[in-house]
């Protein structure tokens, strides 16, 4: 039987380049007006890292004691950026990448970013330790920095970005 290729596209791809499209014009005014998400239901402050971002720093950071590697330092632009992209994936409840270098400013020589979702903080990180290029990026020896974002979907998930930074020139 054949199939018609030439009708309108199927509902499901519809809602997806509607989605793509809402996103693309949530993303243009978060870049524009600097538009600050909520982290568990709270704005969260410019500057003011919350909790989860925290404890996700820290994580990273005993990870890669573990593995004799000197900690990150954080970068404030960067973990504002990396919230800012945490909220728009949980907005969306979609993942995937922003554009290269990922939110760093002037004076980076290398940028890498990890992100995921899950049900809590610990969860996700655990679960980007076991994807080998996320695993890499949390010990790459030529990061010096780092930012961190972590939002709660509608849904109850969480989302985490990990956006890595090498300043040394």
């Amino acid at each position: 039987m054949p199939v018609n290729v030439t009708g309108p596209a199927p509902r499901s791809r519809t809602r997806t380049l509607l989605a793509r499209r809402i996103l693309a014009a949530i993303a243009v005014t978060v870049a524009v007006f600097g538009v600050s998400l909520p982290v568990d239901g709270a704005e969260a402050a410019s500057g003011a890292n919350s909790r989860e971002q925290v404890q996700l720093q820290g994580s990273v950071n005993q990870t890669r004691r573990a593995h004799g590697l000197r900690p990150l330092t954080l970068d404030q632009v960067f973990a504002n950026k990396a919230q800012t992209w945490a909220g728009v994936l949980a907005g969306c409840e979609c993942l995937w990448h922003r554009n290269s270098p990922y939110g760093a400013g002037q004076g980076w020589y290398a940028v890498a970013e990890s992100f995921g979702r899950g049900s809590s903080v610990s969860q996700v990180y655990d679960a980007l330790l076991t994807s080998s290029m996320d695993r890499a990026s949390i010990l790459t020896r030529r990061f010096t920095h780092i930012g961190t974002g972590v939002a709660r979907a509608e849904s109850g998930e969480v989302y985490v970005v990990l956006a890595f930074m090498d300043r040394t020139p």
